[in-house]
């Protein structure tokens, strides 16, 4: 009998929000698994004159979203790299690994790996930034 996979939650961003993901009950998204840390990792939604001068501003809309790894285990981004002159995503993304207490800028379309691209379960502890409908929204499910 096939075991049957429960979804992420999702969550919409907006600007100024702090999202912690992680089994601890306070976590905004909150995964029971012992693979993942208490508080495994964070996303932040900042304004540009808030950013640091770190490029990555998303769709002109003068913001940022980043995630910062806050995990034992470690805490990855599968990039979803262009074509060149292309809105297709290329076959082999590259996987970025955050060290802990390291911030890194996303995109839309970039996916966050809550386990090691390698382990077995990784597929099911993953959640993907996306525009939202509305200006300045972004949703991570």
């Amino acid at each position: 009998m096939e075991k049957t996979v429960k979804a992420l939650p999702s969550k919409i961003l907006r600007a100024g929000d702090c999202v912690r993901i992680g089994r601890n009950s306070a976590c905004e998204i909150t995964i029971q698994c012992p693979n993942i840390s208490s508080l495994h990792c964070e996303l932040e939604v900042v304004a540009a004159e808030d950013d640091g001068g770190i490029p990555g501003k998303l769709s002109g809309e003068g913001l940022s979203v980043f995630v910062r790894d806050h995990s034992s285990n470690g805490t990855w981004i599968q990039r979803s790299v262009r074509e060149a002159d292309s809105e297709s995503v290329a076959k082999d993304p590259k996987v970025v690994r955050l060290s802990k207490g390291s911030r890194e800028c996303l995109q839309p379309g970039d996916v966050i790996l809550l386990l090691a691209p390698a382990h077995k379960a990784c597929g099911r502890y993953r959640l993907t930034l996306q525009e939202g409908k509305s200006k300045g929204e972004y949703i991570v499910r």
